[in-house]
């Protein structure tokens, strides 16, 4: 019986599981936060803010909340997918 389910398991991961190459980004999302942020409508548009509103929010975070950068993600690019995520029902798959 167990090895019926463990193959059933290996069946259903290998058939619906692996069907597409794993995508490689053309840029960080370092670097699409801050394109985005230096392209005029692009940012409001994205983060539904202001350039200065998002400065003042990121300084506010890292003064008062202990909004800190880790080494996978700064906290510039962390506060720009979270607002991205909120502002245009992104799904975070």
């Amino acid at each position: 019986m167990a090895v019926a389910a463990c193959t059933l398991g290996m069946y259903h991961h290998e058939l619906h599981m692996n069907k597409t190459e794993r995508r490689v980004a053309a840029e960080s999302g370092y670097q699409w936060v801050t394109r985005t942020l230096d392209h005029r409508t692009q940012y409001y548009r994205m983060f539904r803010m202001r350039k200065e509103c998002f400065d003042k929010l990121h300084s506010v975070l890292q003064s008062s909340y202990g909004l800190k950068s880790t080494c996978k993600m700064t906290s510039i690019e962390a506060l720009g997918m979270f607002l991205w995520m909120c502002a245009s029902q992104q799904s975070d798959r």
